[in-house]
């Protein structure tokens, strides 16, 4: 199952994934988001919001007006760039790209 490559790793992102199946997973996102209610309904088609169109959000999105809430972003900065400070890891791939490794 893919989701069990995840589990390992995910500390590493400090995330702490208490799920043993991908249905605990699924069960677990009905509890939280209102229009994933009930997919884990049996004899659901695997459709959501259960019972209705095949299309998510269809009839309008989870906010007051219905509409999607957009930030407007001008001029400014989209994304922060992160700076790296894991100096074993820099090190090693310098290391790598020494050694010819990668490019």
């Amino acid at each position: 199952m893919p989701y069990k490559g995840v589990l390992p790793v995910a500390p590493a992102f400090s995330e702490n994934l208490e799920y043993d199946t991908p249905n605990d997973i699924l069960t677990k996102i009905t509890r939280n988001v209102p229009e994933y209610f009930d997919i884990t309904k049996q004899g659901n088609t695997g459709f959501w919001p259960v019972g209705e169109s095949r299309v998510l959000y269809n009839n309008g999105f989870a906010t007051a007006d219905s509409k999607a809430n957009l930030a407007i972003v001008d001029n400014g900065i989209l994304f922060n760039k992160v700076k790296n400070t894991d100096s074993i890891g820099n090190r090693f791939k310098e290391r790598i790209k020494e050694a010819g490794l990668v490019k």
